[in-house]
Protein backbone atom coordinates (compact mmCIF):
# COMPACT_ATOMS: atom_id res chain seq x y z
CA UNK A 1 0.00 0.00 0.00
CA UNK A 2 1.38 3.38 -1.02
CA UNK A 3 1.01 6.76 1.76
CA UNK A 4 0.44 9.64 -0.11
CA UNK A 5 0.52 13.22 1.39
CA UNK A 6 -2.81 14.23 0.95
CA UNK A 7 -4.31 18.10 0.90
CA UNK A 8 -7.06 18.78 3.56
CA UNK A 9 -8.84 21.60 1.74
CA UNK A 10 -11.44 21.05 -1.02
CA UNK A 11 -10.53 22.26 -4.56
CA UNK A 12 -12.29 24.76 -6.63
CA UNK A 13 -12.37 22.18 -9.86
CA UNK A 14 -14.35 21.97 -13.03
CA UNK A 15 -16.88 19.52 -12.67
CA UNK A 16 -18.53 17.15 -15.12
CA UNK A 17 -22.05 15.95 -14.32
CA UNK A 18 -22.95 12.24 -14.08
CA UNK A 19 -25.83 10.99 -15.12
CA UNK A 20 -26.73 9.83 -12.37
CA UNK A 21 -26.43 10.65 -8.75
CA UNK A 22 -24.29 7.32 -7.65
CA UNK A 23 -21.79 7.05 -5.24
CA UNK A 24 -17.70 6.92 -5.99
CA UNK A 25 -17.70 2.79 -5.81
CA UNK A 26 -20.81 2.56 -8.34
CA UNK A 27 -18.42 5.66 -11.03
CA UNK A 28 -15.30 3.49 -10.28
CA UNK A 29 -16.44 -0.02 -10.57
CA UNK A 30 -18.98 0.91 -13.59
CA UNK A 31 -21.72 -0.59 -11.80
CA UNK A 32 -24.65 0.83 -10.20
CA UNK A 33 -26.10 -1.38 -7.86
CA UNK A 34 -23.04 -1.82 -5.14
CA UNK A 35 -24.54 -0.10 -2.10
CA UNK A 36 -21.02 -0.12 0.26
CA UNK A 37 -17.75 0.46 -0.57
CA UNK A 38 -16.86 -2.89 1.01
CA UNK A 39 -19.30 -4.49 -1.99
CA UNK A 40 -17.13 -2.74 -4.33
CA UNK A 41 -13.59 -3.67 -2.29
CA UNK A 42 -15.15 -7.74 -2.53
CA UNK A 43 -15.45 -7.22 -6.60
CA UNK A 44 -12.21 -5.48 -6.96
CA UNK A 45 -10.36 -8.65 -4.64
CA UNK A 46 -12.11 -11.23 -7.15
CA UNK A 47 -11.59 -9.34 -10.39
CA UNK A 48 -8.85 -6.94 -10.14
CA UNK A 49 -5.12 -7.87 -9.60
CA UNK A 50 -3.12 -5.16 -7.51
CA UNK A 51 -0.57 -3.27 -9.20
CA UNK A 52 2.17 -0.64 -8.37
CA UNK A 53 1.47 3.10 -9.02
CA UNK A 54 4.41 2.66 -11.83
CA UNK A 55 2.12 -0.38 -13.51
CA UNK A 56 -0.58 2.00 -13.47
CA UNK A 57 -2.43 2.81 -16.71
CA UNK A 58 -5.11 5.01 -17.80
CA UNK A 59 -8.47 3.03 -16.65
CA UNK A 60 -7.08 1.28 -13.89
CA UNK A 61 -8.64 2.39 -10.33
CA UNK A 62 -7.53 3.25 -7.49
CA UNK A 63 -8.21 2.58 -3.77
CA UNK A 64 -8.00 4.90 -0.57
CA UNK A 65 -7.44 3.47 2.61
CA UNK A 66 -7.66 5.01 6.04
CA UNK A 67 -5.26 3.79 8.82
CA UNK A 68 -7.99 1.06 9.84
CA UNK A 69 -6.84 -0.37 5.90
CA UNK A 70 -10.59 -0.09 4.83
CA UNK A 71 -11.39 1.43 1.51
CA UNK A 72 -13.23 5.11 1.43
CA UNK A 73 -12.96 6.41 -1.47
CA UNK A 74 -12.59 5.05 -5.10
CA UNK A 75 -11.10 6.70 -8.05
CA UNK A 76 -10.62 6.09 -11.96
CA UNK A 77 -6.51 7.13 -13.47
CA UNK A 78 -7.43 9.48 -16.10
CA UNK A 79 -3.53 9.97 -16.77
CA UNK A 80 -0.22 9.06 -15.40
CA UNK A 81 3.81 8.94 -16.00
CA UNK A 82 4.04 6.04 -12.83
CA UNK A 83 4.51 8.14 -10.44
CA UNK A 84 2.45 10.31 -7.84
CA UNK A 85 3.13 14.07 -8.69
CA UNK A 86 1.85 12.89 -12.86
CA UNK A 87 -1.30 10.85 -12.32
CA UNK A 88 -4.35 12.27 -12.48
CA UNK A 89 -8.10 10.49 -11.64
CA UNK A 90 -11.78 11.28 -12.15
CA UNK A 91 -12.99 10.84 -9.03
CA UNK A 92 -16.74 11.25 -7.68
CA UNK A 93 -16.77 13.11 -4.51
CA UNK A 94 -19.73 12.03 -2.24
CA UNK A 95 -23.12 12.15 -4.28
CA UNK A 96 -21.86 15.50 -6.17
CA UNK A 97 -20.37 15.24 -9.69
CA UNK A 98 -16.83 13.81 -11.04
CA UNK A 99 -14.09 15.52 -10.78
CA UNK A 100 -10.80 15.40 -12.68
CA UNK A 101 -7.56 16.63 -10.67
CA UNK A 102 -3.82 15.47 -9.24
CA UNK A 103 -3.85 12.22 -7.32
CA UNK A 104 -2.25 14.58 -4.43
CA UNK A 105 -5.56 16.49 -4.52
CA UNK A 106 -7.88 13.70 -3.41
CA UNK A 107 -8.89 15.46 0.06
CA UNK A 108 -7.28 13.51 2.82
CA UNK A 109 -9.99 12.66 4.73
CA UNK A 110 -10.72 10.19 2.00
CA UNK A 111 -7.57 8.06 3.11
CA UNK A 112 -3.99 8.53 2.61
CA UNK A 113 -3.22 5.22 1.44
CA UNK A 114 -4.06 3.83 -1.72
CA UNK A 115 -3.75 0.49 -3.87
CA UNK A 116 -3.91 -0.12 -7.45
CA UNK A 117 -6.08 -2.32 -9.33
CA UNK A 118 -6.23 -3.73 -13.05
CA UNK A 119 -9.07 -6.03 -13.97
CA UNK A 120 -8.01 -9.33 -14.53
CA UNK A 121 -7.81 -10.47 -17.80
CA UNK A 122 -9.42 -14.19 -19.27
CA UNK A 123 -6.72 -16.41 -21.21
CA UNK A 124 -8.67 -17.83 -23.93
CA UNK A 125 -6.65 -20.88 -25.57
CA UNK A 126 -7.36 -20.63 -29.27
CA UNK A 127 -8.23 -23.37 -31.51
CA UNK A 128 -5.42 -24.36 -34.05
Amino acid sequence: MLRLKLKSQHLNLRFKEWEERQWCFNFALKNKKLQYCEEAMEILKRKYNKISLKESEKGDIISFHGNNNKAHHYAIISKTNGFINGTYVHSKWGRCRVVKCKLLDIDKHYGENILVWRKKCLNYLSKT
